[in-house]
Formats: C-alpha cells, structure tokens, sequence
C-alpha cells in the first residue's frame, strides 16, 4: 500500500517595505533580502536620509523587487 501525502505550495506574496527607514536601511534591507530568499516580489521606499543609495544598486539585478525613491 503507498500512501501520498500533497503537500501545498506557499504562493508568492507582493510586499511593500516601508516605515521609517524604510527598505535601504540596515533593518529594511534585511527584511527585502528575506522576502526575496522566500520567493515573494518586494516594493521597497526609502527617502535615502539612514538608506543608502548602495543597497538599492545591488537589488538592481533582482527581477522581483521595485526601489521607489520618496521625497
């Protein structure tokens, strides 16, 4: 006798990261590298005063996230 058991895929979730720092900071960008690592699509804001620019370059080749600059 041979059992299967499905197991259910988690589906892909579209996340924003936003807040204080938003997601080029040192907490944010951790938080979008996780969702990533997960599968999910990120939008991440940062206004770029605690964010660095740098941490938004190096997600630039990552299709499944979108930096937005806010003012």
């Amino acid at each position: 006798m041979t059992i299967q058991i499905s197991i259910p895929t988690r589906r892909s979730l579209r996340t924003l990261v936003a807040g204080g720092a938003g997601g080029a900071g040192f907490i944010g960008s951790h938080i979008c590298d996780t969702l990533l690592r997960r599968g999910d699509t990120v939008i991440c804001t940062d206004n770029l005063h605690t964010g660095s620019l740098r941490t938004a370059r190096t997600w630039s080749r990552v299709p499944s996230i979108s930096a937005i600059r806010r003012r």
